[in-house]
């Protein structure tokens, strides 16, 4: 097992070989084909890279502010690690929440993006911290960059991310 294969890669999404293709039964992450349905795949890479941005702003705001008035002066510079540590403990449950009575965060409603269970209706709080989680683990990861790459390029390719496959849930872009 490589290294990649640990953060969703490949093997997770096996396909079945056509009749045309019986010696290639699983997809290789090394080159995205380039077709219309690639690029549209792209856009929403982005949109989704962006509305998790728009969120980590929406959460680390208020903390930098709060850090700035209640924080003595000598320890300004420890509000950068502070907010960060803070805004990654109240993403998972800032994400359950929203998405358990919208469907959407706040980013994520900018970017038109929403989230449903796949046989339709909201997530439940557990099943949105459970996404969250997975997020965090699988998508943002412990390796970072590595992770990243692999996440973006399976999801050029297959439409969907593993954590989404894996939950059963569908995201729709508006």
């Amino acid at each position: 097992m490589g290294l990649l294969d640990l953060f969703g890669s490949h093997e997770i999404y096996e396909e079945k070989a056509t009749e045309e293709n019986q010696s290639s039964s699983k997809i290789t992450h090394n080159t995205p084909p380039e077709s219309k349905l690639s690029a549209e795949r792209k856009g929403y890479a982005w949109r989704r890279f962006f509305a998790r941005l728009i969120d980590s702003i929406v959460l680390a705001f208020p903390l930098v502010i709060a850090s700035v008035l209640l924080l003595p002066a000598s320890s300004k510079g420890y509000i950068t690690n502070l907010t960060i540590f803070s805004a990654l403990l109240l993403t998972i449950p800032y994400e359950a929440y929203l998405l358990s009575i919208w469907g959407t965060t706040i980013g994520k409603r900018v970017m038109g993006i929403y989230i449903a269970k796949r046989e339709g209706g909201l997530l439940s709080v557990n099943e949105a911290a459970a996404r969250s989680l997975y997020v965090f683990i699988y998508g943002l990861g412990l390796l970072g960059w590595i992770t990243n790459y692999n996440c973006y390029f399976l999801f050029i390719q297959h439409g969907v991310t593993y954590w989404d496959r894996e939950l059963e849930i569908d995201v729709t872009y508006k």
